[in-house]
């Protein structure tokens, strides 16, 4: 039985998940990248939302945090055991 919101074949299981997505230094600085390369809608706002709506199309509830401060990244990482994450994911900028 998959959930209601899951995208057909890629999860099996009504149980939900916590996934952290780190953002980190530079990740801020997606719209002053060069539009032709990147694209013409690159933001770490639109980066942002597409994570959540896969998330929930997948049924995982997405917990965002976006930092230039390694130091910041590392104390939310270290905080990640009292939010029950169960899993984190990291793009550098």
């Amino acid at each position: 039985m998959t959930t209601p919101s899951a995208v057909d074949g890629l999860r099996t299981s009504g149980q939900r998940y916590l996934i952290s997505v780190i953002d980190g230094p530079n990740v801020s600085n997606l719209a002053r990248r060069n539009k032709r390369m990147y694209g013409p809608d690159v933001s770490a706002e639109g980066l942002g939302r597409f994570t959540e709506e896969w998330g929930a199309r997948l049924g995982v509830e997405i917990e965002r945090f976006m930092s230039n401060h390694e130091g910041d990244i590392l104390e939310y990482i270290h905080s990640s055991g009292d939010r029950s994450t169960d899993t984190s994911s990291t793009r550098p900028g």
